[in-house]
C-alpha cells in the first residue's frame, strides 16, 4: 500500500524546453504555442465526455530522486527513481502562471499535490527528501490528446546524461541548479 506525501513545488519564472519526442511533433507544437495551457483538476465525467480535448492542459508533472553515488539508501531502487503527479492529484495551483518565451515555457507560482510512494522506497524518499527534484512537465494538446513534455535540458539529452553522471560522482551540482524548489512532507 503506497504512503502519501504532500509535495510543494515552487516555480519562479523557471524556463523549460520541449524534449526530443516533442520536437518530432511540429504540428502539435504549433497548436500548443497558439494559446496558454490551462491547469485544471478534471472530473471523471469531463474525461469520459472528452471535455479534456477541448483545451490544451497540464496532464502531469514528474519528480526524480537525484542521488549521488555516496548517498546511503535502503534500496537501490530509490536511486534516480521517478515519480509522476497526474492532474487529479493536484491540491493547490491557483497562482500558477505559464507563459511563453520563443519556443520555451516559463512557469511561476506554486503547486501542491498528493504523491503516493511505494513502501519499498518511502524511507529513502523521506531520508533523502532534499534530493527530490523537478524533472518534467507534460501537457495534452487540444484536439489530439497527444502529450508534449518540457524539461530543463529539452532536446539536449546528451548534455543531460553527461551532467547527470557528474552530479552522481559529486563533481558538480549543475544538474539540479536552476530547478524549482521541491518540498516533501508527510501527508495528513
Amino acid at each position: 500500500m503506497p504512503k502519501n506525501l504532500l509535495v510543494t513545488i515552487k516555480f519562479s519564472n523557471h524556463r523549460f524546453d520541449y524534449d526530443t519526442n516533442s520536437a518530432n511533433n511540429k504540428d502539435l507544437l504549433d497548436v500548443f504555442f497558439k494559446e496558454i495551457p490551462i491547469v485544471k483538476k478534471w472530473t471523471a465525467e469531463d474525461q469520459f465526455l472528452g471535455t479534456t480535448r477541448a483545451q490544451t492542459h497540464l496532464d502531469h508533472l514528474s519528480l526524480q530522486l537525484c542521488t549521488k553515488n555516496n548517498d546511503i539508501v535502503e534500496t537501490e531502487l530509490s536511486r534516480w527513481s521517478r515519480y509522476v503527479i497526474s492532474f487529479d492529484k493536484l491540491i493547490e495551483f491557483d497562482d500558477l502562471k505559464i507563459t511563453y518565451d520563443q519556443e520555451s515555457i516559463l512557469i511561476s507560482g506554486t503547486i501542491k499535490a498528493k504523491l503516493g510512494i511505494k513502501d519499498i522506497v518511502y524511507k529513502d524518499c523521506i531520508n533523502l527528501k532534499y534530493r527530490m527534484n523537478f524533472k518534467s512537465i507534460s501537457f495534452r494538446v487540444k484536439g489530439t490528446g497527444d502529450l508534449l513534455t518540457f524539461t530543463k535540458f529539452g532536446m539536449n539529452w546528451e548534455s543531460e546524461k553527461k551532467i547527470t553522471t557528474e552530479f552522481s560522482d559529486g563533481i558538480n551540482d549543475y544538474f539540479i541548479e536552476g530547478l524549482p524548489d521541491v518540498h516533501l512532507e508527510k501527508y495528513k
